[in-house]
């Protein structure tokens, strides 16, 4: 039977053709009573997938062991789906063993190793064949009959003078003595030339109806390497337009099985870390092959135009110097400087993984991963707008003084706390607090415990939160304190 079959509700199906041309299943059971007083019948052959698949809970429940216990000696089946390709190599060589006169069994185990053999141990197809028999030996079909010769029997006495005979009885001799030798020396394959020929005719037949009927599937395997000649790991490679897909191993290889090549026109490998994309073409001469190797899949970086704008976190553009640092891994792969009026565009790869961006005190103020989408890739650009966060603290020098006669006089060893920061003057009256919260909202001088003055910042109209602040990490505030008569 060379056709289609499914296993499903504990039970084997095979499809054939009703009256209007369509599928109609038929079950194990119903299939196997087909057979039921062919006794002559040595071996059925079932070419379909998942003939040999059989119940977990029913012992004989599937397609082959219904045949079986319906009485046919051996039955051949297909324990999984199987390439028409394996199947073609598979049949080939089991009706030519069994041709050569060899049991049933060496001959599924023959056809299994060429399987094998040609389509290598990794691939679960040369396991796929499996015999089911209940014949005491595997000798289905007995070619090699030993051939005896017939025992010449004797001459009955005829009627007549003596000399005719033993004329008779030399002429009766001689003739049954040359047909024995004849006999004798006819090798023993002149006796079965007919049955040699019929089954060298089956195996033609078979071999046509396999390329003919089957479904038009191919494979497709290969290699993803990067452009250093390294395997790359878990790249997923997609066909499409039939969406089926596969991640590659750790030696970067992969194998895409039962594909139809109605299908298939081309491959994408799209690679995880950067989000890269290849797409490689199938032809029509890819196709005829059944089974495709693509070796060596090279991701090699391209160049692309990446540009933006880059402001601060409330959107102004305005004064945004900064540098830029884009990296692929640990190695820089461009280094700008003094980016003006809010833009930036230069070329970078698309291996490219991170971009840094720092201020002009050299502190970072934005970093992200950096990756491209098929799009980009293809347009062989990008745009990424680039916005600084809000900073939340600044560092504060300054001085401390009162004023006699128009003299600015410094006043020593005093504490000045902005917000939780607090630092004492020295001899010149100068000051430095660092990690200032932005949202300070006053400024305190005191000296030995005692306040001296206290005073709001909005009175010295500052705001440090307001964009115009948001690219300076360091700020002066010199303080006035009133005199001793408290003017």
């Amino acid at each position: 039977f060379i056709g289609h079959g499914v296993f499903g509700n504990n039970k084997g199906h095979v499809a054939l053709v009703d009256e209007d041309g369509r599928a109609s299943l038929l079950d194990d059971e119903a299939f196997a009573n087909l057979f039921l007083g062919r006794r002559g019948l040595g071996l059925v052959i079932l070419n379909s997938c998942e003939g040999a698949m059989t119940s977990s809970g029913q012992v004989f429940r599937g397609m082959a062991p219904c045949l079986v216990q319906r009485g046919i000696p051996a039955v051949v089946a297909m324990q999984y789906t199987i390439l028409d390709s394996t199947a073609k190599i598979f049949a080939e060589e089991f009706y030519r063993s069994l041709a050569r006169g060899e049991p049933v069994d060496r001959a599924v185990q023959s056809a299994r190793n060429l399987i094998s053999i040609k389509v290598k141990l990794d691939n679960r197809d040369f396991a796929t064949p499996v015999l089911f028999m209940r014949a005491k030996d595997g000798l289905i079909l007995n070619l090699q009959e030993i051939i005896r010769p017939s025992v010449l029997s004797q001459p009955q006495k005829p009627d007549g003078t003596e000399k005719n005979i033993k004329k008779n009885i030399g002429r009766d001799a001689e003739k049954d003595r040359k047909e024995v030798e004849k006999e004798a020396g006819t090798p023993f394959y002149k006796h079965y030339e007919k049955i040699i020929l019929a089954v060298s005719l089956m195996i033609v037949i078979a071999v046509a109806l396999i390329y003919l009927l089957s479904p038009d599937d191919i494979q497709i395997s290969g290699t993803v390497r990067d452009w250093s000649g390294n395997p790359i790991k878990n790249v997923d490679v997609m066909a499409l337009p039939a969406s089926v897909s596969i991640r590659t191993d750790s030696n970067g290889h992969f194998i895409l099985s039962s594909i139809s090549s109605k299908n298939v026109d081309r491959l994408q490998i799209i690679k995880e870390l950067t989000n890269e994309i290849i797409e490689i073409p199938i032809s029509s001469n890819d196709k005829k092959n059944k089974s495709i190797v693509i070796n060596n899949i090279v991701f090699r970086p391209i160049a692309i135009r990446l540009y933006g704008d880059i402001r601060d976190y409330v959107g102004d553009s305005s004064g945004a110097a900064a540098r830029i640092t884009i990296k692929s891994g640990n190695n820089y792969l461009i280094n700008l400087t003094d980016i003006e009026f809010g833009k930036y565009d230069t070329n970078v790869y698309s291996n490219a993984t991170n971009i840094t961006v720092y201020d002009t005190n050299g502190e970072i103020i934005y970093t992200s991963p950096l990756r491209f989408t098929y799009d980009e890739i293809q347009q062989r650009e990008k745009k990424l707008s680039i916005h600084f966060p809000s900073k939340t603290e600044i560092d504060i020098d300054g001085k401390v003084f009162n004023i006699y006669d128009k003299e600015a006089l410094a006043l020593a060893n005093a504490t000045v706390k902005i917000g939780p920061a607090s630092d004492r003057t020295n001899d010149s009256g100068y000051y430095n607090l660092y990690g200032v919260p932005r949202s300070s909202q006053y400024y305190q001088v005191s000296k030995e415990g005692q306040i001296i003055v206290t005073k709001n910042l909005s009175d010295r109209h500052i705001d440090w939160t307001e964009p115009n602040w948001i690219y300076y990490l360091n700020a002066s505030l010199n303080i006035q304190i009133p005199r001793d008569n408290g003017e």
